[in-house]
């Protein structure tokens, strides 16, 4: 009777590690085929930060214009829905400028007189 037993017990265990198994791959199938939405800020809820700061990058504020390095992001300005940055100029100084302003800017070019 006890070699049925185990028999039996076996059977259950495999059975439930096959179910088991089945489960994880069907879920893993969903997974695959589900793109997450991407959900609406709530109001008031922080802005989704940018990753493209341009930081360390040299540019110019106009077509042969100075030259200016941006430096760091320093406040999101809601009611811009922009970014202030700070940039540092050629002699040194550095001052505040905005992030769409930023990529509007031409890159400095190694080649340019510019620089």
């Amino acid at each position: 009777m006890s070699k049925d037993i185990d028999e039996l017990v076996d059977s259950i265990a495999n059975l439930g590690k096959y179910v088991i198994k089945r489960a994880v791959e069907a879920a893993h199938d969903v997974e695959g085929r589900v793109k997450p939405t991407e959900k609406s800020p709530e109001p008031g809820a922080a802005p989704k930060i940018p990753t493209d700061f341009c930081l360390g990058e040299w540019r110019l504020f106009a077509a042969g214009g100075s030259a200016y390095r941006v430096v760091a992001p320093i406040r999101y300005l809601p009611e811009k829905d922009d970014w202030l940055m700070r940039i540092e100029l050629k002699d040194g100084s550095s001052a505040e400028f905005l992030l769409s302003q930023i990529h509007r800017s031409p890159l400095l070019q190694e080649s340019d007189p510019a620089s």
